[in-house]
């Protein structure tokens, strides 16, 4: 192998790796994406579940004093 293709290797290597590179920062910034949007739903989530817990709670006690007349 020549200097020059050797150098050539070299670089054709270094493109590739660079590319790899961008694609899973691309990927990590997708999944980083995904991640957030994934907690601000289960946040949302949670937030509904003790709503409707509550609700729930309400409920039960108005169903009890019905019953009690």
């Amino acid at each position: 192998m020549t200097t020059e293709s050797f150098a050539e290797f070299l670089n054709k290597l270094k493109e590739i790796h660079e590319k790899e590179v961008q694609g899973l920062q691309t990927k990590l910034t997708e999944l980083t994406t995904e991640k957030c949007r994934d907690a601000q739903r289960i946040e949302e989530l949670f937030a509904k579940n003790h709503q409707l817990r509550e609700q729930q709670k309400v409920l039960k006690e108005n169903v009890k004093v019905l019953e009690n007349r």
